[in-house]
């Protein structure tokens, strides 16, 4: 059944056009309390599993992208980059006391802000850190990058491939000329295609491109060629973002003007349109915002029913806990989430008095793990299994969640969703409503609060 065929009516939009979580964690980041002492550290930081994720934040970026929400740091110094550095190892040195790196390194990512904003010493110089304080599988699966191509020199293709980095990820966004200038990140199509080629012809194992819908000035018309040229590319894995408009969390967003976004109908139109698109172009899609090759491990991996999310996006790395490093940064470990302070400033001083520059910290309940076990595989699988329930958490899921089911009828009755004897199924056309649907289980959901907190689900 191809999603063209598929149609909303005013109604349905009407009622789920609501401001809704994305779910890259269960409880979501709003819900992170104040670190205190009270933490015992140790204990914080225990480690069962075998594998371990590496995430490194570089907050600094050359541009000031108005739509970005990201933590970042707009400027030209370089050498803004080599006391960071230092500060990241600094932070590895200190954490070291409370893990046990005899562990293998499972997944690398290397995120921002821009992280191609460090010039080629500087990156030659963070993975001499990485490699001399972790140990790092031989087969290691993923050792990915984020990078503009508008700021990028083909030697430095060449080292980071060297470098053995084989997942590169570009963030695009749209190539409409009308839509970059209002969101002020120009980029010709000629330069992103001469970057791209380059990067196909190091044979990169993986290339992955982010978009953005829902943006100021975007149509149906205008997005669709942006759709077709990305197609043409061919890229292993596309992240097509919902533009999440809060202005009073990020400023810059304040830049963009809101009488030239489109409305709920048109964006929902929008997705639906470049859904069909990249099926006809045989992309999987994974779910909510991810698109994959058939051959791709994500693809793979949600056949098998072991696809995981996390703060990265969708992931085949559930067996891991997640090391965040740097400003801002999360960590994912056995019973708890952790972020690391906000301010660069602050995230020095700290380092200076040898203490793990913690900001915020949840510890999951019984009942967190439950809800985020259920959110994870609707994310990721598409359908929760009861008796799978019952086995891992000694529950009766129809007594449990006797008042999350009757919440659920709505969804059946749009046929969004089926609920089986045993099973809740998201069928195609629920996948465009799947933040809607997991919200039912977030037990911290209220939509007066989230209004300021979250982004729109249409």
């Amino acid at each position: 059944m191809h999603i063209n065929k598929i149609k909303f009516d005013k109604n349905i939009i009407k009622n789920y056009d609501v401001n809704c979580p994305r779910y890259t964690s269960y409880p979501t980041a709003i819900q992170f309390i104040n670190y205190t002492k009270k933490y015992n550290i140790k204990k914080i930081f225990l480690i069962k599993k075998n594998f371990i994720s590496i995430y490194i934040h570089i907050p600094f970026c050359k541009n000031l992208c108005y739509y970005c929400a990201c933590n970042k740091i707009i400027t030209k110094n370089i050498n803004f980059s080599d006391y960071y550095l230092t500060l990241i190892k600094k932070e590895i040195k200190i954490k070291k006391k409370y893990l046990n790196y005899t562990k293998n390194i499972k997944q690398i990512h290397i995120g921002g802000g821009t992280p191609n904003f460090l010039n080629q010493k500087q990156i030659i110089k963070l993975i001499t850190i990485i490699k001399k304080y972790f140990k790092i599988k031989k087969n290691i699966k993923e050792f990915s990058i984020e990078i503009d191509s508008r700021n990028i020199l083909l030697s430095y293709i060449s080292l980071i491939k060297n470098l053995k980095f084989f997942i590169i990820s570009i963030g695009i966004q749209d190539l409409n000329k009308n839509v970059q200038k209002d969101i002020n990140r120009i980029q010709k199509k000629k330069e992103i295609i001469f970057i791209i080629k380059k990067l196909r012809n190091e044979k990169f194992k993986s290339l992955n491109i982010d978009l953005i819908y829902g943006l100021p000035n975007q149509t149906t018309n205008n997005f669709i060629k942006t759709i077709k040229k990305i197609i043409i590319i061919s890229p292993d894995k596309i992240s097509l973002f919902n533009y999440a408009h809060l202005p009073h969390k990020f400023s810059s967003q304040k830049r963009i003007n809101i009488i030239n976004f489109p409305s709920p109908k048109k964006k929902l139109n929008i997705l639906k349109n470049t859904i069909n698109l990249l099926l006809k172009a045989e992309y999987s899609y994974i779910g909510m915002d991810h698109f994959a090759k058939k051959n791709n491990k994500l693809t793979i991996a949600q056949k098998n029913n072991t696809l995981y999310r996390n703060f990265q996006g969708y992931s085949t790395n559930s067996d891991c806990y997640l090391f965040g490093f740097g400003v801002s940064a999360i960590n994912l470990l056995e019973n708890n989430y952790i972020q690391n302070i906000y301010s660069i400033n602050k995230y020095k001083n700290l380092l200076k008095k040898n203490y793990i520059p913690i900001n915020k910290i949840i510890i999951l309940l019984k009942d967190d793990k439950i809800r985020k076990y259920i959110i994870n595989n609707l994310m990721c699988n598409l359908k929760i299994n009861f008796q799978n329930i019952k086995i891992k958490f000694n529950i009766n899921f129809k007594t449990y969640f006797e008042k999350e089911i009757n919440k659920l009828q709505i969804f059946e009755k749009d046929k969004l969703i089926i609920i089986k004897k045993n099973s809740i199924i998201i069928n195609l056309k629920g996948r465009f409503l799947i933040r809607n649907i997991c919200s039912i289980f977030d037990k911290y959901h209220k939509n007066i609060y989230t209004k300021i907190t979250h982004s729109k689900s249409i």
